[in-house]
């Protein structure tokens, strides 16, 4: 049987999947740690800017419309090293996003099962293991498992912010706390975290059964998307709890839903967002375990680790060695630290891609999508980008870079194994 390419919708699915996750069902609590409800506006502002870096993942991926076509976009246009920085550091962003998901997931089964912190990190590196088996058979069940979840996140969010609107107390939209630009600041640095992502849904390009129109399409229908949705339904969490208890929480939306049906609303919201984190786990596993796959039949990567299972289409080495690495984080880290590290590696990422979009134009390549308003949404794009780097602590953007000349390590000494 011949194995099943992807539509435009299957991408669609796939793109929000990958989005909504950790971000909408846990960092509204750290962010209005730090902002206050005036958070609102960070969501918001944030959600529109990225609008603008999504429309530069949909013209490099119109351009290379393969897995792996993110860092021959960047090898193209810089040369070889570059590229396969880009790659490594797409990579570990996977093991981060993944490790992050699953102890948010861990927060939520703790919302039902009271768990201690021994235990978070335990059931954590559980539920990878889990999805990764079934991603092990094939794309039809990562698929068939993808439509299903991102299905129960839309209702269930749908569900929260249709009903939760009728509850909502105008008095705890004002600030209790003093806001500073600072404190602002600070908050946009996790806040942009639940609206990354769309690197996900270029892995699938080899899959797609038109990629050229349908990833660039994908991306940003997933973009905008997004941003509509994260805006209602962090409009009525602020509205429903007030920022002292909304910065308490580990399970914010289970909670605020149980201000207009207790206790149902809480298992409503908390059962729908363990589907939905599972949906978002499930999205990264399938799609990123097929980045060190295609690094390594780029020549940038040992062959080893671009073997496919003949019989199954799956690349069972990329995903063992992902889970491998996202379990060690998740034993290791706790969420705000996997969240830094995570944002800092994709802020890194992101400035490189977006930086070669003028440079990239001038090689002459057919562009099927190209950015509007060029070039004020790359340069948009790099401010966001360098914003967020520089409100980053620093002890976490230092591990970042550390991991990154890790990278630059691996090249040097690889050298035998990526093609000359």
């Amino acid at each position: 049987m011949a194995k099943k390419k992807l539509e435009f919708v299957d991408l669609v699915f796939f793109g929000i999947g990958a989005i909504v996750g950790t971000g909408i069902f846990v960092i509204p609590s750290l962010a209005a740690s730090l902002a206050d409800s005036a958070s609102f506006w960070v969501w918001l502002e944030l959600g529109m800017l990225t609008i603008f870096m999504a429309l530069c993942f949909a013209e490099f991926s119109s351009v290379y419309p393969r897995a792996g076509g993110l860092h021959q976009f960047v090898n193209e246009t810089f040369g070889r090293f570059a590229g396969f920085m880009s790659g490594w550091i797409a990579w570990l962003i996977s093991w981060f996003t993944i490790s992050s998901l699953a102890v948010a997931f861990s927060y939520y089964i703790s919302y039902f099962i009271p768990l201690s912190d021994a235990m978070i990190p335990m059931v954590a590196i559980g539920i990878l293991i889990l999805t990764t088996i079934i991603n092990m058979r094939g794309m039809h069940w990562g698929l068939t498992t993808q439509y299903i979840l991102t299905s129960a996140s839309i209702l269930v969010l749908w569900f929260f912010v249709t009903w939760g609107v009728y509850w909502i107390d105008v008095s705890n939209y004002v600030p209790k706390t003093t806001i500073t630009i600072t404190s602002m600041f600070a908050a946009a640095v996790f806040v942009i975290e639940p609206f990354i992502g769309w690197e996900t849904i270029t892995f699938f390009a080899s899959d797609s059964e038109n990629p050229t129109r349908d990833v660039p399409r994908a991306i940003i229908y997933s973009s905008v998307f997004v941003t509509i949705l994260y805006s209602a339904v962090i409009f009525v969490t602020l509205g429903l709890l007030t920022s002292g208890q909304l910065s308490e929480s580990i399970s914010p939306l289970a909670d605020a839903a149980n201000v207009f049906l207790n206790p149902w609303g809480g298992w409503i919201v908390g059962l729908g967002a363990v589907a939905i984190l599972l949906g978002c786990i499930n999205s990264w596993i399938v799609s990123t375990g097929r980045l060190p796959a295609s690094l390594a039949h780029e020549g940038y990567f040992p062959t080893f680790l671009g073997k496919i299972n003949k019989k199954t289409g799956v690349p069972t080495r990329g995903l063992l060695s992902q889970l491998f690495f996202a379990s060690i984080a998740v034993y290791f880290a706790g969420f705000e630290a996997l969240i830094y590290v995570l944002v800092s590696l994709a802020m890194m990422l992101y400035l490189i891609l977006f930086i070669a979009i003028p440079f990239h134009r001038r090689l002459g390549k057919e562009i099927p999508f190209k950015i509007p308003l060029n070039p004020l949404v790359p340069i948009i794009s790099i401010i966001v980008s360098l914003f967020v780097l520089v409100n980053v602590e620093r002890l976490y953007l230092m591990i970042a870079l550390g991991l990154v000349l890790v990278g630059v390590f691996v090249y040097f000494t690889s050298l035998k194994f990526i093609k000359r």
